[in-house]
C-alpha cells in the first residue's frame, strides 16, 4: 500500500484491469468507473449500485474504504451489483390466475361431495331415531329402524373393501349410527312392551347394535364404546328392581362416570396395547412407540367421551331434583372434574372435563340460589359466576401459569407423578372420594339408618 493506494486486481464478467484505489475513500465513490472500466453490464429493474466483493467473502459496503476491510496489495476483487435481485428477474403473477389457482387448491382438499351426502344421510337417520322415540313410533318404526342398522352394517362392510376410496372414519361412522338405530330399535321395541321401560330397550339395543358393528368392523374405538355400553348394561339391574327416579338414576351415573374417567387412561392404553400388532423387529422402537401414542390418544377421547356425555346430562338433572344431597352430588362431581383438566395430557381431554365440569358447577350455584333468592338472585349468582371464570380465564392467559411435573400427569397409565401433590390434586381426591357417600345420600341410605337407629334406642 503506497501513498494510501491499494494495487489490487479488479475482476469483471468481460475484462479484469490491475489498478490503484485510494484506500481511504469510500468504494461507493470509485466502484461506478471501475464497471465501466470492466465493460460491466445490470440487467435489472433498478439502477445498479456497484461494490467490490473479495472471493468467497461478502460484498463490501458502499461507505467502507479498503483500508478498514483489511485489503491489501495484490489482492483480486470482483464487481458485483449489490442492488441486483438475487433471485433473478422479478416474479410477476396475474392476480386473477392466482385466486383461481388457490380456489382450485381450496376445492382439492374439501371432502368428496358423495363423503358429505353420506354423512348428511347419518345424521338424518339418527333425527329420525330421536323422532320416533319422542312420537312412541311402535312395532313398525322398530322394524324399520332396525333395516335401516342393517343395511348401514352392510354398507359400511361394503364400503371398508375400498379403503382407497373411502376413508376409514366413514365406516366407523356408518357402524356407530348402525349402532344408534339398533339403540332406537329397542326403545321402541320395549316400549311396547312397558311405556316405562324404553330406556332398557335403548340400552338394550345399543349394546346389541355395538356388537354387531364390531363384527363387521373390527376397530378399537368401537371397542372402547362397547366397554361404555356395556356398563350402562350393568347399571339396569340395579334400576329395575329398585324403581329409581331420575335423581337416584343421575347418581348411579355419577358414580360410574367418574369411576370410569379415573381409569380412563389405564383403559386406553390397555385397548390399545392389546389391539396393536407387535412391530417387525426391524422396525425402529420410536416408530412403534409413537403410532401406539398416537392412537391411545384417539381411543382415549371415545373412552372419555361417553361418561363426560353422561355427566353433563346427569348433574343437571340431580340440582333441579330440589334434593340437597343431589346439589351437594352435582357441585362437588363438577369441582373433581374442573380439578382434572389440570391433570389432562391433551387439550381435547381438558376441554371435555372443563365443559363438564363447569355444567356441574352451574347448575349447582343455579339451584342453591334459586331456593335461598328466588329468579332474581339466580340471574345475579349465574352472571357473578361466569364472570369469575372469565377472570380465571383471563389470568392464566395472562400470567402463563408454568405446569411443574409435580402438578402434572400425562402417562397414559395413569401413574402418579412424583413429588409433593399440590393443593388442586389433594381437593380432586377429596371430591373424587365423595361422590360415593353424596350419591348414597341422595338413595337415602342415611336417612333409613337414622330411623333404624332411632328405632333401636326408641
Amino acid at each position: 500500500m503506497a501513498d494510501q493506494r491499494s494495487l489490487v486486481t479488479v475482476v469483471g464478467t468481460r475484462k479484469r484491469v490491475d489498478v490503484a484505489l485510494p484506500a481511504a475513500a469510500p468504494v461507493g465513490e470509485y466502484a461506478g468507473r471501475l464497471a465501466d472500466l470492466c465493460g460491466q453490464d445490470s440487467h435489472d429493474v433498478f439502477p445498479p449500485a456497484w461494490s467490490l466483493t473479495p472471493a468467497g467473502g461478502a460484498p463490501l459496503a458502499l461507505e467502507e474504504t479498503l483500508a478498514d476491510a483489511g485489503i491489501a496489495d495484490g489482492a483480486v476483487l470482483y464487481l458485483i451489483d449489490v442492488a441486483g435481485d438475487p433471485g433473478g428477474e422479478p416474479a410477476i403473477e396475474d392476480i386473477e390466475e392466482l385466486v383461481a389457482d388457490q380456489t382450485e387448491d381450496y376445492r382439492s382438499k374439501e371432502s368428496p361431495r358423495g363423503l358429505v351426502v353420506i354423512g348428511l344421510s347419518l345424521a338424518w337417520l339418527a333425527a329420525a331415531g330421536v323422532v320416533l322415540l319422542w312420537l312412541h313410533g311402535g312395532l313398525a318404526a322398530a322394524i324399520g329402524m332396525t333395516l335401516a342398522a342393517l343395511v348401514l352394517l352392510g354398507t359400511s362392510w361394503g364400503l371398508q373393501q375400498r379403503r382407497s376410496a373411502v376413508p376409514p372414519a366413514l365406516t366407523l361412522a356408518m357402524s356407530l349410527a348402525s349402532a344408534a338405530c339398533m339403540a332406537t330399535a329397542g326403545g321402541l321395541l320395549f316400549a311396547e312392551l312397558s311405556a316405562d321401560l324404553w330406556w332398557v330397550g335403548v340400552i338394550a339395543g345399543a349394546n346389541l347394535g355395538m356388537i354387531m358393528s364390531l363384527a363387521t368392523t373390527p376397530e378399537i374405538i368401537l371397542f372402547a364404546v362397547e366397554l361404555q355400553m356395556l356398563v350402562a348394561g350393568l347399571l339396569v339391574p340395579l334400576f329395575l328392581p329398585l324403581r329409581v327416579n331420575a335423581a337416584e338414576a343421575s347418581a348411579a351415573v355419577v358414580v360410574a362416570a367418574v369411576a370410569l374417567l379415573g381409569g380412563s387412561k389405564w383403559i386406553s392404553a390397555s385397548i390399545t396395547a392389546w389391539a396393536s400388532k407387535p412391530p417387525k423387529a426391524s422396525a425402529p422402537m420410536a416408530q412403534a412407540v409413537t403410532v401406539m401414542l398416537v392412537r391411545a390418544r384417539g381411543v382415549l377421547t371415545f373412552v372419555i367421551a361417553g361418561p363426560v356425555l353422561a355427566l353433563t346430562i346427569a348433574q343437571p338433572v340431580l340440582a333441579l331434583s330440589g334434593n340437597w344431597w343431589a346439589i351437594a352430588l352435582s357441585a362437588v362431581a363438577g369441582a373433581a372434574l374442573l380439578v382434572r383438566t389440570k391433570q389432562a395430557g391433551f387439550r381435547s381431554e381438558a376441554v371435555a372435563f372443563g365443559v363438564a365440569g363447569l355444567t356441574g358447577v352451574f347448575s349447582a350455584i343455579g339451584a342453591i340460589a334459586e331456593r335461598f333468592f328466588g329468579t332474581g338472585g339466580t340471574a345475579v349468582a349465574l352472571v357473578i359466576g361466569g364472570f369469575v371464570v372469565l377472570g380465571i380465564g383471563v389470568l392464566i392467559t395472562l400470567v402463563e401459569l408454568p405446569i411443574t411435573e409435580s402438578t402434572t400427569d400425562v402417562s397414559l397409565a395413569g401413574a402418579a407423578a412424583a413429588g409433593r401433590r399440590s393443593v388442586a390434586e389433594v381437593v380432586g381426591m377429596l371430591c373424587n372420594l365423595a361422590v360415593a357417600p353424596l350419591a348414597m345420600g341422595v338413595y337415602g341410605v342415611y336417612g333409613e339408618l337414622a330411623d333404624i337407629g332411632a328405632g333401636i334406642i326408641n
